[in-house]
């Protein structure tokens, strides 16, 4: 089940599970939000940014003060007109055209909306020959939501089954807030039709001390993984060993899952050392490319070999002393 909330500033919507109710949020504006806390029978709900009002998910209109969760303005309530007194019987003509030239057609234009949401797929301009994604939607979208693209881009690296470029958007405003200390970054692989055929992204889970909470790259990847990629919910997450049982390897957990057009991995990697958080990756891919390839740049895979060489040598050097 699901919460929804909306900052009053710049009126940025959210939506999270259950268990994150009572927990707080930087808003892309920078605004400090607070998450209520979900019901007791998990059912969905909807925070009204000004009242505090809880309403269902689907609401458009807030019952405690009127404000229209589309349009970001308030009507007034009788209240606030005039007394009870001076109302007078002409009162309920006054409401009626509201609700018949206001609501109504909010209304319509929601349930058309989510019509035209399920039939033409998500958002990214995800389609079946696109499953995830146009890059020109997509580049959009990340700039929209304060993302800073980098102005170089990288090939394709080759292990991955097909060429294109790699563009870099990078969450700015939480590295500055962070003097530096917390990057977060989400990278697209592009084929040369303009397709994406894949994304990475670097991001710190919650419960480390970092505000994730309010991560426009954990929400986003978070959304394309159990949203629009429609992966299992609850990861199966295995550890597995990297870079070999010498002193470059160490342990990370990786969780594995596909639908039938795309191949995506969550990996969470220990922190440099017990004060340090741990990072988390996502990758995604099309069912054809080497998921697991996509974010292996020039200088990792070198560590990779490099590793693999020492390991070799090691178990041949111990193999070739005689014994005493």
């Amino acid at each position: 089940m699901a919460i929804f909330i909306q900052c009053p500033e710049c009126r940025e919507k959210y939506k999270f599970e259950n268990v994150h109710g009572g927990k707080s949020l930087a808003c892309k504006c920078g605004k400090k939000l607070e998450i209520p806390q979900a019901p007791a029978d998990g059912t969905d709900i909807k925070e009204c940014p000004f009242c505090k009002a809880t309403v269902g998910p689907d609401a458009v209109i807030c019952v405690g003060c009127g404000y229209n969760f589309n349009t970001g303005k308030k009507i007034k309530a009788p209240a606030e007109e005039e007394s009870t007194e001076e109302q007078g019987p002409g009162m309920a003509q006054k409401i009626i055209p509201i609700i018949k030239f206001v609501v109504v057609p909010l209304i319509i234009i929601v349930v058309g909306f989510l019509i035209y949401r399920s039939i033409t797929g998500k958002s990214y301009g995800i389609s079946k020959d696109a499953p995830l994604g146009i890059f020109d939607v997509i580049d959009k979208e990340f700039i929209e939501i304060k993302l800073a693209k980098s102005a170089e881009t990288k090939p394709i690296p080759k292990g991955f089954g097909v060429e294109g470029k790699i563009y870099t958007y990078v969450d700015e405003i939480l590295k500055k807030h962070s003097k530096g200390m917390v990057v977060e970054e989400i990278s697209v692989a592009v084929d040369n039709q303009n397709r994406v055929v894949g994304f990475y992204a670097n991001f710190y889970p919650p419960g480390e001390g970092i505000p994730t909470t309010g991560s426009k790259v954990y929400l986003r990847m978070l959304g394309l993984w159990k949203d629009e990629m429609a992966l299992p919910r609850s990861p199966d997450f295995k550890t597995r060993r990297v870079g070999g049982e010498g002193r470059l390897g160490y342990n990370m957990d990786v969780a594995t899952a596909q639908n039938e057009s795309v191949s995506a991995q969550w990996t969470k990697e220990p922190g440099p050392t017990p004060l340090q958080a741990s990072s988390d990756m996502m990758n995604f891919a099309l069912k054809e490319y080497k998921v697991e390839n996509l974010a292996m740049s020039p200088e990792a895979e070198s560590m990779n070999n490099l590793s693999k060489i020492m390991n070799k040598e090691n178990k041949e050097g111990a193999a070739a002393e005689p014994e005493e």
